[in-house]
C-alpha cells in the first residue's frame, strides 16, 4: 500500500510538455516517449521523459533508447522508492504526514458535489461508496488523493511495475550500478503534504471531477506518451495544473525543475554520461526543466 502511495504522488507529476525552440526536424527523431540532450565539451546527459505506471503490454523501447542507455556511466532518477531504506522511511513518514488529527475525517471537509463524486467513482471501481468513504476518512486529503489516482489507475491495467523507472533498473544492471537520485522519499511526500489544508481540499474535489468526467483520461495521456506527443500532454496536464492548481504547479513542478536544473548543471562539471529519467511533465514549458537548463547556458535538444 506505501511503496503505491508514493508511486501514486510521483505520478501526479508525469506528465508535460516541451519548450519548443531548439528541437531536431520530425523527420531526424524516432517516434517514442520524449527524450532530450545536452552537452559540455567533455560529456553529455540524455533526459528522458517517464510515466511512472504503464500497462503491462506497452512496448516504449526504441532501439536508439536502447544504444543511448548503453553509453552512459551513472543514471538517475527522481528518487529511490524501492530501496528497504526507502520504505522504511516511507512507512515511518506516511502515518506523520498523511492522517488527519483525532476527530477530523475528510468526509467533513468535502463538500456534497465531492462525496457524489467519490460514491461514483467507488461504483465504477465496484467498491460500496461507503466502504470507500471509510477507508479513506483518517486520510488528510493530499493522501487521499494520491491513494485514489492509485487506485483508479490501477483499476484501469495500469501498474509501478510496469512503469519506466522500474524497466531502467533491471536495464542497467549489467550497464552500472553508479545510480544517484535528486529527492529523498521524505522530500517527495513533503510537496504535497506541505500544502495548506484549503489548498489540498479543492484539489481533491477537483481531481473527483476530472476523473468523474474524464474517465479515459490516462489512456489518453498513455497514448500521448508513447508517441512523444508533448503538446497534448502539456495542454492535459500542465495547463491544466496551472489553472486549476496554481500552488499544486510550482510545489510540484517548477520549483523541483530549478533544483534538478542546478544539480544537473553541477553534474556536467564532471566528466560522466549520464542519464536522466524524470516524469515527463518536467521537461517543456517556459518553466519546464528543458528551458531552466538553457537559461543556465546549456543547448538543450529534443533528440526522439
Amino acid at each position: 500500500m506505501l511503496d503505491r502511495i508514493l508511486w501514486a504522488l510521483l505520478a501526479l507529476t508525469v506528465f508535460a510538455t516541451p519548450a519548443v525552440a531548439q528541437t531536431m526536424d520530425v523527420e531526424e527523431a524516432e517516434l517514442g516517449p520524449s527524450m532530450w540532450m545536452l552537452e559540455d565539451e567533455d560529456n553529455v546527459a540524455y533526459i528522458i521523459g517517464t510515466i511512472h505506471l504503464l500497462k503491462p503490454d506497452t512496448e516504449w523501447r526504441t532501439t536508439y533508447f536502447e544504444e543511448l542507455l548503453a553509453s552512459v556511466d551513472q543514471v538517475w532518477f527522481e528518487a529511490d522508492v524501492h530501496s528497504a531504506e526507502a520504505q522504511a522511511q516511507i512507512q515511518a513518514l506516511v502515518p506523520q504526514l498523511g492522517l488527519n488529527p483525532q476527530g477530523q475525517t475528510l468526509s467533513s471537509m468535502l463538500s456534497d458535489e465531492g462525496k457524489a463524486n467519490l460514491a461514483t467513482l467507488a461504483q465504477r471501481m465496484g467498491v460500496p461508496a461507503e466502504a470507500m468513504m471509510a477507508s479513506l476518512d483518517p486520510l488528510q486529503p493530499w493522501l487521499a488523493s494520491v491513494s485514489l489516482a492509485s487506485s483508479m489507475a490501477m483499476a484501469q491495467g495500469y501498474d509501478p511495475q510496469y512503469g519506466v523507472e522500474v524497466a531502467l533498473q533491471a536495464m542497467i544492471e549489467p550497464i552500472t550500478d553508479d545510480v544517484r537520485y535528486f529527492e529523498t522519499a521524505e522530500q517527495q511526500l513533503g510537496f504535497l503534504a506541505g500544502l495548506p489544508l484549503a489548498v489540498q481540499v479543492r484539489d481533491l474535489e477537483s481531481s473527483l471531477e476530472q476523473s468523474v468526467q474524464e474517465p479515459y483520461l490516462l489512456d489518453e495521456l498513455a497514448m500521448a506518451w508513447e508517441v512523444g506527443d508533448i503538446e497534448t500532454i502539456d495542454h492535459m496536464i500542465n495547463d491544466r495544473m496551472k489553472s486549476d492548481s496554481p500552488e499544486m504547479y510550482q510545489a510540484l513542478i517548477v520549483n523541483r525543475n530549478y533544483d534538478w536544473a542546478e544539480q544537473i548543471d553541477q553534474i556536467m562539471m564532471g566528466d560522466e554520461d549520464v542519464m536522466i529519467a524524470v516524469g515527463v511533465g518536467h521537461l517543456p514549458g517556459p518553466e519546464g526543466l528543458a528551458e531552466v537548463l538553457r537559461n543556465l547556458g546549456y543547448g538543450v535538444w529534443q533528440i526522439q
